[in-house]
């Protein structure tokens, strides 16, 4: 985790000071352009898919801020994450590395006066040397508020207003079987050169339907149960924390599929240590009476 996370980091540090194609496939989408024309780096997850550079990382970077939570290197792997969520220069995935850093942080008190300390550290530092080597007073302009933008029509943030508007047109025509990812040609009268409804949740209930919406609602929740009980066992929060994240960046953009290598990394992670943890139980509790428990069971039915 450790390798792949201080990899991500110096290739996508490269693409931005050097060239955004840097070990990236040309072929994929490694300099995405999308409506407000902004530059979007993938480091080296481009190999994977077009999301992976936002979906996969934030896990990687949840799971080593569990690994590093009572060590001095808190704060720098903290530090590291923010440079590498600013750099992909994506609002999705400066979304959910900030809910990962916060849950993390204000989970152990001395973590949280670390924190604050760097914060103020690295505020002054941003004030006075931070454009130097990156452009943040052209960041918050352009990609935040958009002021890049030609016209308000080729403004992303034009994008999930008319997602809002083409779906309430669309929505009506299929609603309980839905339509299916294929945006219908009613549909794309209103969304025009977007690709997708750019809301995630809009998108699934328009293509799914109802039917379909509540079968993944269901499928989430599910997951997210076994994720607290796994949690629970063995105090590793990273995964559930990642998936909140993950799901909380869903509003904003469309990629709800988890067979990405982060997430599935983490998981098993996780489920070996509930493994191993179950098994340390198995060893320290004493075998019961089967015959008293039974006996105690009845009296109390009784």
């Amino acid at each position: 985790m450790n390798f792949i996370f201080g990899v991500a980091l110096a290739v996508i540090v490269v693409q931005y000071l050097v060239d955004p194609y840097f070990f990236a496939r040309k072929d994929l989408l490694a300099k995405i352009t999308f409506l407000d024309s902004s530059t979007r780096l993938t480091s080296i997850f481009s190999w994977i898919g077009s999301n992976t550079y936002g979906v996969s990382l934030p896990f990687i970077y949840a799971y080593l801020l569990y690994k590093n939570a009572s060590k001095k290197t808190f704060v720098i792997y903290i530090l590291l994450g923010l440079v590498y969520a600013l750099l992909t220069q994506t609002r999705y995935v400066i979304l959910s590395v900030l809910i990962i850093t916060l849950y993390s942080v204000f989970q152990n008190k001395k973590n949280t006066v670390r924190f604050i300390f760097f914060a103020l550290v690295a505020y002054f530092i941003l004030v006075n040397f931070g454009n130097s080597f990156f452009d943040f007073d052209a960041f918050i302009s352009n990609r935040i508020f958009e002021n890049d933008a030609r016209s308000a029509e080729s403004a992303s943030s034009y994008g999930r207003i008319l997602s809002y508007y083409a779906f309430l047109q669309a929505f009506p025509d299929s609603p309980i079987w839905g339509q299916g990812e294929a945006l219908t040609r009613s549909l794309k009268i209103y969304l025009g050169d977007i690709p997708v409804i750019h809301i995630g949740y809009l998108q699934y209930l328009y293509a799914f339907g109802i039917f379909g919406m509540s079968l993944f609602v269901r499928a989430y929740y599910q997951l997210i149960k076994r994720l607290r009980m796994l949690s629970k066992a063995t105090g590793n929060y990273s995964v559930l924390v990642g998936i909140v994240a993950y799901l909380v960046a869903n509003t904003t953009f469309v990629w709800f599929r988890l067979f990405d290598f982060g997430f599935i990394v983490t998981y098993f992670i996780l489920i070996s240590q509930s493994k191993l943890a179950s098994k340390v139980d198995e060893v320290e509790t004493p075998e019961l009476d089967v015959k008293a428990t039974t006996k105690q069971r009845s009296i109390v039915w009784s």
